[in-house]
């Protein structure tokens, strides 16, 4: 990413790729593309992240031309964890003058972890990869990958680790990828917690009905859907025929409570159909029941 300017610089560069220096921005500016790179990439303290706009920061004050942020992560003294940040720079000796501060009141270990990734995020922001170049790699060519640490709130860990089941599933049982899954999911999702099992579903086994007035959903359009495999019929909505900030929750409600039906053949299937309403079977019905049904995807209606 660009790293975020303390400095002015009058564009365009020259032929030499120079650009020529038009003073210092000011220290709220700094801060406000700071707070926009926390924001962008997920790391803003979730309780605030506020300027300090007293020792004059706040009244068009200068960031000083030789001077740097500091980041330190403690609990506080009453409550929540907090991200301190000082600005450090020479003015006759060396000072340090706060700067900004973040809170989160979540005290737990992850909360510590995620403020300490902040703490690193703003360091980064101010400097370019290969800040020294006795690490730069000689010759060009691609650089070598780099390993990332990230933070996941519990609604990302959930997702994550659900995506890494089913690949998991559709990899072969003793490849290197399918063992590197199972790590991968132990890690992201709880160190060994306890989790409720993930059906997989092969879309070579999965029927899905051509859409219909479902009276179970109280003819909100519906699809009918089979796996052959686990021989459960189950109903989901056709979302795409809900129009803009039409609330689907309580139809989505019916079909948890519509459930999973056994259903071990098309006998089963159209038999639940028939339970399900007249435009259920005038429109889902499947007669033809050879080897060229679609499999993997919403039947034609």
């Amino acid at each position: 990413m660009p790293k975020i300017e303390t400095a002015n610089w009058t564009p365009p560069p020259d032929e030499h790729g120079r650009r020529t220096y038009a003073g210092q921005r000011t220290a709220r500016e700094v801060f406000d593309d700071l707070e926009a790179h926390l924001r962008s990439i997920g790391y803003l303290p979730d309780e605030y992240f506020l300027f300090d706009c007293h020792n004059n920061w706040g009244n068009g004050r200068l960031f000083p031309e030789d001077g740097w942020l500091t980041c330190q992560v403690d609990y506080g003294g009453s409550e929540g964890i907090y991200l301190d940040i000082a600005l450090e720079y020479y003015d006759g000796g060396h000072k340090s003058e706060h700067f900004a501060t973040g809170k989160t009141l979540d005290e737990s270990g992850a909360a510590m972890d995620r403020l300490h990734l902040t703490a690193s995020a703003v360091t980064r922001a101010f400097h370019e990869d290969g800040l020294h170049a006795r690490y730069v790699k000689v010759g060009g060519g691609a650089p070598e990958p780099e390993g990332i640490t990230v933070s996941l709130s519990p609604e990302e860990r959930r997702v994550v680790t659900d995506s890494l089941t089913l690949l998991q599933g559709s990899l072969a049982a003793m490849s290197s990828d399918c063992e590197l899954a199972g790590h991968l999911i132990n890690r992201i999702g709880g160190g060994g917690q306890e989790q409720a099992p993930l059906e997989i579903i092969n879309p070579h086994d999965l029927y899905v009905s051509p859409d219909f007035q479902c009276d179970a959903t109280e003819g909100f359009p519906t699809s009918l859907c089979w796996d052959m495999n686990s021989g459960k019929a189950w109903l989901e909505l056709n979302d795409s025929l809900a129009g803009d900030g039409d609330d689907v929750s309580h139809c989505e409600e019916l079909c948890k409570e519509f459930g999973k039906r056994a259903c071990g053949d098309w006998d089963d299937f159209n038999a639940i159909l028939e339970g399900l309403g007249e435009d259920a079977v005038n429109n889902a019905y499947v007669y033809d029941q050879g080897e060229d049904m679609d499999f993997g995807m919403r039947g034609m209606s």
